[in-house]
């Protein structure tokens, strides 16, 4: 029974690890597009009114509801939060002080942990580059 819940776990912990392959905000793939709009079903409010085995009819629905511009309001707070939040990231890469040697996230870990490993060993190399004496 034990190896049995060993299994389960390792197959839990594997089916997280392929699931979160990919950021929330990674738009290249089907996989980052597919948890992206799972994410923004997930802030629109239900409808509560409507069951899921109601036909919808747009004639009916244009003359019987009068929302009063819920939905639009709901769109342009959305709108606000993704331009509030985008403005929040480059505030947060202009303090960001250091000298950028790197294109995106994972190319800034891989340049770190180069640099741990071997900018001993190349120092040297480095200030004659920017001295403009380097052979």
């Amino acid at each position: 029974e034990q190896a049995g819940e060993s299994l389960q776990k390792s197959w839990r912990k594997q089916e997280t690890a392929d699931a979160n392959r990919f950021s929330m905000n990674d738009y290249h793939n089907p996989e980052g597009q597919h948890r992206n709009y799972a994410r923004n079903l997930k802030s629109l409010p239900h409808d509560l009114e409507r069951s899921s085995t109601e036909t919808y009819n747009p004639i009916m629905a244009a003359t019987t509801a009068s929302d009063g511009g819920v939905g639009a309001r709901r769109l342009a707070n959305e709108l606000k939060r993704r331009i509030e939040k985008k403005q929040n990231k480059r505030k947060k890469m202009e303090f960001e002080s250091s000298d950028v040697s790197y294109i995106n996230q994972r190319n800034k870990r891989f340049n770190e942990k180069i640099s741990r490993n071997f900018d001993q060993h190349t120092a040297e190399i480095r200030q004659n580059l920017e001295r403009g004496t380097a052979l």
